[in-house]
């Protein structure tokens, strides 16, 4: 068993409950943050892990996914209690990128790890500050963050309840597409879409290193003039908010909410996480019952007058959803400090709108992974996969036109 991509504990597979379903035939993996009815869930540490007890519940998702015909292949490694944008874990080692072998897999699992090598079709997991965005960039992925509460985290590890929402990595559109019917059967199917007005968040763009913004830039210019009509400005000027003021207040909201719900197990064992851990936990005590409020209110202030200006403006955004390439396991501290922060700000927009938002693997350069993401509006999974789709179409379409860059010009 490699212990840096699977659980020792298990479960080490489930049998779907039903043989025939939408996702019949299709095999799964969940990150170590859910509840299986007789197992221990390890949330990515070990003294946790040895010090709870089995769960008395199956974690509701799992439970429909199996009724949908779903083979569950294996329990997948946490980053340690769920914190880490970078996909490493001091504890049980690091999964590799199989796509890019160097560097980091990216989010707060081995989740994408164990998909991109094909241990599954599909992968569970959750998404507050980008864990599951953040590895499918990083790894080539399809990756979906749910709307904010629209699937039952009942039976699961919680790190920010404010902002924790089930997330879904996969390989191709098709699967993501099946297993969005099977778990959001009150949204209407999507037969017909033409949507084609896509807003481009410029303040995003700017946040991105050039090799990557360059790229973008060429494909967003396709689809300007392809069938969409790609408007690009910025929503957050208007708010009169900056990416740096969304990443700062997301912080604060969930070190609060980290400490409120795990300050009695860490001063029991605060020995049993790494210094790392050890430091966010820390400087997250620090933060008042002031700054929370507060904090709160901007963030609910700030989502009612963006969604509403989003939805006015056609109700897709278009985005970076990282500011670069993977960092390389390698790379020096300062670096990573640096693109962690602007990393937060391009994730924090959809965590405290509570938004849905798909990843959508572009390509690579130099051999690493790059795409983009669209952010659609409440509960719109089912639309965003099928823009997901036309976009990604549209792009493979005229890619030798040499027709004059409508977009460049706009930035």
């Amino acid at each position: 068993m490699d212990t840096s991509v699977y659980c020792r504990q298990g479960p080490k597979s489930i049998a779907a409950i039903k043989t025939r379903g939408v996702l019949s035939g299709y095999r799964f993996v969940f990150k170590d943050v859910f509840d299986v009815q007789g197992y221990v869930t390890g949330a990515g540490n070990p003294t946790w892990l040895m010090s709870h007890e089995p769960a008395l519940h199956t974690s509701p998702i799992i439970t429909q996914l199996l009724i949908q015909g779903a083979h569950c292949s294996g329990r997948v490694q946490s980053s340690e209690l769920a914190c880490g944008f970078d996909g490493m874990n001091t504890h049980y080692g690091t999964a590799i990128n199989h796509l890019a072998p160097k560097c980091q897999s990216g989010g707060s699992s081995s989740c994408s790890a164990a998909v991109a090598r094909g241990d599954g079709d599909f992968a569970l997991g959750i998404d507050a500050a980008g864990e599951i965005r953040i590895s499918a960039s990083y790894c080539g992925l399809f990756g979906l963050r749910a709307t904010y509460a629209a699937l039952p985290l009942d039976h699961s590890f919680s790190l920010a309840k404010s902002f924790d929402t089930a997330g879904l990595l996969t390989r191709n559109l098709t699967v993501m597409s099946n297993v969005v019917t099977s778990l959001f059967r009150e949204q209407p199917p999507v037969d017909q879409f033409e949507d084609v007005f896509i807003f481009v968040e410029k303040r995003a763009l700017e946040l991105m290193d050039s090799e990557v913004k360059e790229e973008l830039t060429n494909k967003l210019n396709r689809l300007a003039r392809n069938r969409y009509v790609v408007s690009t400005d910025s929503l957050l000027d208007i708010c009169e908010v900056s990416l740096e003021e969304l990443a700062e207040w997301f912080s604060i909201i969930q070190g609060y909410e980290l400490i409120q719900e795990h300050s009695e197990w860490l001063a029991e064992h605060q020995s049993a996480v790494t210094k790392d851990v050890s430091r966010r936990f820390d400087k997250s005590k620090n933060i008042s019952i002031d700054e929370y409020v507060e904090a709160k209110q901007k963030m609910a202030n700030f989502s009612t007058l963006f969604i509403y200006l989003l939805k006015s403006k056609g109700g897709w955004l278009c985005l970076p959803t990282t500011p670069g390439l993977p960092p390389e396991l390698k790379q020096s501290v300062n670096s990573l400090i640096y693109y962690r922060k602007r990393l937060l700000g391009l994730t924090a927009l959809a965590s405290l709108c509570g938004l849905p938002q798909l990843h959508l693997p572009l390509g690579k350069i130099n051999g690493k992974s790059y795409g983009l993401s669209l952010i659609g509006m409440p509960n719109s999974e089912k639309k965003l996969i099928k823009q997901g789709q036309y976009l990604l179409q549209s792009l493979a379409v005229n890619e030798s036109v040499n027709s004059k860059s409508w977009l460049n010009n706009k930035l």
